[in-house]
Order: structure tokens, then sequence, then C-alpha cells
């Protein structure tokens, strides 16, 4: 029984003092506001600025019906304008293609081709 004792002691300090690296709890960064250049987190509805509403930057999940991923909110936040995208639809039911860019702003802009 003594054994046992010693044996759970030296388990126990090994694992109290032994440094081990958690995975973060917190929600993953996209990339930088472009309005105050704090962290962008993925929200349930939206992408948003880490500050909150300190600053207004936000992009919805869901823009005229079409799911915007985190790949494409990652480009736009990365200053690009996405492909074309379908999927999109119109206040009057219409579907559409449009590209994406963020403007001065910071708000979701459609860019549609000539």
């Amino acid at each position: 029984m003594g054994q046992v004792r010693k044996l759970t002691r030296e388990v126990v300090g090994n694992i109290i003092t032994r440094s081990v690296d958690l995975p973060s709890a917190g929600p993953e960064t996209l990339g930088t506001c472009p309005l105050c250049g704090a962290d962008v987190l993925e929200g349930k509805k939206a992408y948003y600025c880490r500050t909150g509403r300190d600053c207004a930057f936000v992009i919805f999940k869901k823009i005229a019906g079409k799911r915007i991923t985190t790949s494409v909110a990652t480009q736009l936040l990365e200053g690009k304008t996405t492909r074309k995208l379908k999927g999109f639809k119109s206040k009057a039911g219409k579907s559409f293609s449009t590209r994406l860019t963020l403007g001065d702003e910071g708000k979701v802009k459609f860019v549609f081709d000539d």
C-alpha cells in the first residue's frame, strides 16, 4: 500500500510541475479590422470587430440570402475583391451573381461586371 501512495504522489507531482500548452478556447482571429485595426472574430451571425460596440465593423454571414463563408470574409479583410459568387437573391426574389469588396467605410459592396 505504501508503494501505491508513493507512486501516486510522484505522478501527481509530475503533473503539477509539468507545463502543458492547451489550445485557445477563444474565437479564432480571421484578420484585421479595416476601421480600427483590432482583430476580427467569427460570431454566430456575423464576423465582427473584437472591440464590439466601440467599432461598427461587421460582415454579416448572410447577405442577400447568400451565406458568406470564412474564406470569403478573409478575402474581404485582406482588401481583395472576391471572385464572382452565385446564389444572391434580390428583394424581388430574383437570383443574381456578383463579386464582393469592402468599401472605404468598411461596408460590403456588390461589384457588378459590366
